[in-house]
């Protein structure tokens, strides 16, 4: 993948001509110092990716590129979905970013009983989707992954596919040795770094979820999405 990957969320076509958006044209500008006639490529987050050539740089009317092709690629057929008590902005980032990375097709945040926020603010929503951006560009994927708030467990629609949460039970099989079906969508329920309450996990066993061990060790609530996600991917 070549250095310079730029996410341009309007839809483009081969012969067409866009402007950059405002973060993403800064980033061309003042950071990759680009210049008219550079190579570049755009994806839009939902499989598409453009070969483009840089036209005009302009401190008002921003960055313009011409499209000069434009390849898909479809969406993977397994999911893979992260339930994620909302955790402090800063280990949220990291969830994001390396989940992104590491294939989720979904990222469901929600309130945990005992997590120590219960909402996104809207400007904390934006910074999540940037975030998700700046890793897709950096791994390479074309499907950007959904961003979703959910209600408490318990409100939930059901979940599909086969479902695990973390478990800190001495007697909770580990994940790394449960036989995972690749074919099969997969989810995994993380808790705050307080865990989650005998009642939530109550009502995940019976939505069918199963309680695992990612670890030896009691996991910060980062490191359990990391660790999770990989064992699952």
């Amino acid at each position: 993948m070549p250095a310079e990957r730029y996410y341009h969320s309007s839809p483009f076509a081969p012969g067409g001509e866009i402007t950059l958006e405002t973060n993403e044209a800064r980033h061309l500008v003042s950071v990759m110092r680009g210049n008219p006639g550079d190579c570049v490529e755009l994806f839009d987050g939902r499989g598409h990716l453009a070969q483009g050539q840089v036209s005009t740089i302009h401190k008002k009317r921003g960055v313009t590129i011409e499209i000069q092709s434009v390849s898909f690629e479809a969406l993977p057929v397994r999911t893979m979905t992260l339930y994620q008590a909302i955790p402090r902005s800063n280990r949220l980032d990291t969830i994001l970013e390396k989940t992104t990375e590491l294939g989720v097709t979904t990222i469901i945040l929600f309130p945990g009983a005992r997590s120590e926020r219960s909402n996104l603010a809207p400007n904390q929503q934006a910074r999540a989707q940037k975030v998700v951006v700046a890793a897709a560009k950096q791994c390479g994927r074309l499907w950007l992954p959904r961003i979703e708030l959910a209600g408490p467990i318990g409100s939930w629609d059901p979940m599909d596919g086969d479902i695990f949460f973390g478990d800190i039970d001495a007697s909770a099989p580990r994940l790394r040795n449960i036989e995972i079906d690749k074919e099969r969508p997969v989810g995994l329920v993380v808790g705050p770094e307080s865990g989650l309450t005998h009642e939530e996990e109550k009502v995940l066993r019976a939505s069918g979820a199963i309680g695992v061990s990612l670890n030896h060790n009691i996991l910060r609530t980062d490191t359990a999405a990391i660790v999770g996600v990989a064992l699952l991917a």
